[in-house]
């Protein structure tokens, strides 16, 4: 009786240790853990797609003359292309329902200054707009599965003339809520703050690129020889301002006043050799 006690103990007690150990080594599978990513690994250049359009033309219904109805103008599309090299990931869902993505953040600032301005986390966004795209979606662009590389594209304000920026960029995987700013909504638009939660990489090295480079601009769409907007072929009525005075060299300016001048006594010599001719006939 004993025995059978002593080797009902030890069954028991190996089948806890056993059931133990399968709780420690088996995870839920709705429990997938969040990944931690590498910095980014990315190239940086300056694009300048700024271009002119062509003016329009038309035929003025009360003076038949071809006038301009849209003078051309310049167009300023300068930007920041960032080209992202790709990290292993597939996006899956949590056990709470949260998508998880890898998404990217970027912060730029001027080569001489110390404060970052970062491009995404927060996002202003016109009343009832129904346009979706992946910074509206998450509050920062998500990796492109379709391709090696994630670009990014940043629009530089009127003042990025010249000069110098660094850029970082930094690898986030994980889900981003967002919340109205109270102090900024409008009845027009809202601005929106996305709080992210998950995995940060931490920011990548410094890559800086110069404003203003030498690069290759984009022409005038159409070019000007199609000339679209100008089917018929007019021609502008040009205004053109009154001519300038002829300007004449001074060397040849004191040859017409010398030969004004010999004409003159010419004329004065002959008038008195005719004068003294005609007294000596009256004699």
């Amino acid at each position: 009786m004993g025995n059978i006690n002593k080797t009902y103990a030890l069954l028991l007690t190996l089948i806890i240790a056993m059931s133990c150990l399968t709780l420690l080594t088996v995870k839920p599978t709705s429990a997938q853990t969040i990944p931690k990513p590498s910095a980014p690994e990315f190239t940086v250049k300056y694009v300048d797609r700024s271009y002119d359009t062509l003016p329009t033309y038309d035929v003025d219904q009360y003076t038949g003359k071809t006038v301009i109805t849209k003078p051309s103008e310049h167009v300023d599309n300068r930007t920041i292309e960032i080209k992202i090299k790709n990290q292993p990931f597939t996006p899956f869902t949590d056990q709470n329902g949260n998508n998880i993505n890898l998404l990217y953040n970027v912060r730029y600032k001027g080569s001489f200054g110390q404060e970052w301005t970062s491009l995404f986390g927060e996002r202003s966004e016109w009343a009832n707009s129904g346009t979706i795209d992946p910074y509206r979606a998450y509050g920062y662009p998500t990796q492109n599965p379709d391709d090696q590389y994630t670009t990014i594209s940043f629009t530089l304000y009127w003042n990025m003339v010249e000069g110098e920026m660094d850029i970082q960029v930094e690898a986030l995987v994980g889900y981003t809520t967002r919340a109205p700013d109270p102090a900024r909504e409008h009845i027009l638009w809202t601005v929106y703050i996305y709080t992210f939660y998950g995995e940060e990489s931490g920011w990548s090295s410094t890559q800086t690129v110069t404003l203003g480079a030498p690069v290759s601009t984009f022409s005038p769409s159409p070019s000007p020889s199609s000339n679209p907007t100008n089917p018929m072929n007019l021609t502008p009525t040009i205004t053109t301002s009154p001519s300038d005075p002829i300007v004449l060299p001074l060397s040849t300016l004191v040859t017409v006043i010398a030969v004004f001048l010999a004409i003159i006594v010419v004329l004065v010599l002959l008038l008195f050799r005719r004068h003294r001719k005609t007294t000596y006939l009256k004699q």
